[in-house]
């Protein structure tokens, strides 16, 4: 249910930006909600249909108010929503690494700012990771993304900034992706 539940608040930040992009209208908190509870709901049947023991009340209605309240607090910090030019969302990208491995990932938005490019993860965690287990996971994931960026926007871009935001603690983690990093 948790990672469901990262799924679908995912899933309704990018209708939110996507309304905006196509239409210039701010979807309402209500609006939002009603999404949340459909795709919940959807995903209580769904699994339900193949467990053994049903989704409880409890930990369904616990998933449906932890969603709306990230939610409600990315409206209240954010809102009208227009602080950065967006680029797109939810972007598949895969890149050759020079060791010949593969990179695949998905960056959830990509900002411009000016000539400044801004990545942008929405976590879901209950905690923010240390400082040694961030620099492994969180920035290594955003400085490839980083990677990827400059370049697909050489032409754009002169600096890539990484941010992260932590839904359920509304807080936001930002830094510039240095040369040297990348």
């Amino acid at each position: 249910p948790a990672m469901e539940r990262g799924t679908i608040v995912h899933d309704t930040l990018e209708l939110l930006y996507k309304k905006i992009q196509n239409s210039g209208l701010v979807m309402t908190r209500e609006e939002l909600h009603t999404h949340i509870e459909t795709k919940m709901i959807a995903f209580r049947d769904r699994y339900n249909a193949v467990s053994e023991l049903p989704l409880s009340a409890e930990i369904y209605a616990d998933e449906l108010d932890i969603s709306k309240s990230m939610i409600d607090r990315y409206y209240d910090s954010y809102y009208p929503f227009n602080q950065t030019k967006i680029n797109w969302l939810e972007q598949n990208i895969n890149f050759d690494l020079p060791n010949g491995a593969k990179f695949r990932g998905i960056i959830d938005r990509l900002d411009f700012q000016g000539d400044q490019a801004i990545i942008v993860d929405y976590k879901t965690d209950k905690s923010i990771a240390p400082y040694g287990t961030f620099t492994e996971t969180y920035q290594q994931q955003l400085t490839s993304y980083a990677v990827w960026v400059m370049n697909n926007y050489p032409h754009v871009v002169k600096s890539v900034t990484g941010k992260l935001i932590y839904l359920r603690l509304q807080q936001e983690v930002t830094w510039e992706i240095s040369p040297d990093m990348l």
